[in-house]
């Protein structure tokens, strides 16, 4: 769980607000996104796989499904990775690219259990929320 002061939510969301409209313009894109979308979800998702699969065996062609269970991935996501892909794939650079990457990279973590914490620890990997 991450504890974020009331004004760093709203600077979340109003960074969010300005750059999602530039990352949906990008030509690298993806139109089948559907995490983090309004009006998309994983039902969305599962509806656009069985049209494909049903479009296909109505088709006459032989359809395999292949299912990966990434419930995690966010949580390994490199945060030099993720801020280079936003250099390179969608443009984001300048004091925009400079914010980003500093945000993640200058944040910490500890565990606190009942009355006792450790050690406070840079955040390298996940995505934060």
């Amino acid at each position: 769980m991450t504890n974020l002061s009331t004004i760093s939510k709203v600077l979340e969301r109003l960074a969010l607000a300005r750059l999602k409209p530039h990352i949906r313009a990008s030509p690298n894109y993806c139109i089948l996104q559907s995490a983090y979308r309004q009006e998309h979800s994983t039902e969305t998702a599962i509806d656009k796989i069985l049209d494909d699969i049903i479009g296909s065996i109505d088709s006459g062609h032989v359809v395999a499904l292949v299912s990966l269970d990434i419930s995690a991935a966010f949580d390994s996501v490199k945060h030099d990775v993720l801020v280079q892909r936003l250099e390179d794939e969608f443009g984001v650079t300048g004091t925009c690219g400079r914010w980003i990457s500093d945000y993640p990279t200058k944040r910490s973590l500890t565990v606190r259990v009942g009355q006792s914490t450790s050690p406070s620890r840079p955040m390298t990997t996940g995505v934060l929320s």
